[in-house]
């Protein structure tokens, strides 16, 4: 499995979520198998979250694409995305 570890900036988290959540094909249709989402304990519009893909060529794959950057662009993202691309590199128990 391969990720992308996105940090972003919204201006209103609920309206973003619901922009993110209704375009769930979307992100499929670029080999996206899942996402979790995380907000930071002291501003709710700072966002963290994990983009799950069989292989980083597909992830690389869907940031390319204009169609999922203008769809970044009309989510109420402030400003660009980090992305990053990262590797499950295994689990601990504690």
């Amino acid at each position: 499995m391969a990720f992308l570890l996105c940090h972003l900036k919204c201006e209103d988290y609920t309206n973003w979520r619901a922009f993110f959540d209704a375009h769930n094909e979307l992100r499929q249709s670029a080999g996206s198998k899942g996402a979790h989402i995380f907000q930071t304990a002291a501003d709710p519009n700072e966002v963290w979250l994990t983009l799950t893909f069989e292989d980083q060529a597909s992830a690389q794959g869907m940031m390319e694409r204009e169609d999922v950057r203008q769809a970044i662009k009309d989510s109420g993202v402030i400003g660009d995305v980090e992305v990053h691309p990262i590797e499950d590199a295994g689990r601990n128990p504690a």
